[in-house]
């Protein structure tokens, strides 16, 4: 018993930690996707001028 609650217990801890850098990944890439576009943006703006 105290061995399948060890298991279960890193179980938990990784997929918390998975859930945790997915998240960060998802924000960065947001941030990325948000840079870039507004690089394009800017640059057709400097074209049009």
């Amino acid at each position: 018993m105290s061995e399948l609650s060890l298991t279960s217990q890193k179980q938990s801890r990784l997929s918390s930690s998975l859930s945790l850098s997915l998240s960060l990944s998802l924000s960065l890439s947001r941030i990325f996707f948000f840079f870039i576009v507004c690089s394009l943006l800017f640059s057709q703006n400097k074209k049009k001028h």
